[in-house]
């Protein structure tokens, strides 16, 4: 683990931390050996920066399945659709603001 996410951790595991002051900040992260570079990322606080410098991703998701033999919730189950097919008005609005 990079001594930067050392920093951080220690950062948001002790709130009395939150409330160094600049000097008592800059002492901190001297003694946890961050280069000048992610110093200036977490002053500035600088998420892209640190991101980079850390080589994360900027963009993350999750996606959750149900597991095998779960039972649906009535939000998974599927919406019922009233319009029978080639009862949709789509064609007709979209000839009223064609520009052809």
């Amino acid at each position: 683990m990079s001594n930067t996410v050392r920093f951080l951790e220690a950062i948001a595991q002790d709130p009395a931390l939150a409330h160094l002051s600049p000097a008592e900040r800059e002492a901190l992260m001297a003694s946890f050996g961050l280069s000048d570079e992610e110093r200036a990322a977490v002053r500035n606080l600088d998420v892209q920066g640190l991101t980079q410098l850390l080589g994360g991703r900027g963009k993350m998701a999750a996606i959750q399945f149900p597991g095998d033999g779960d039972e649906p919730q009535r939000d998974d189950e599927p919406q019922r659709d009233d319009d029978a097919p080639g009862d949709d008005d789509d064609e007709k609005s979209i000839s009223q603001f064609s520009l052809h």
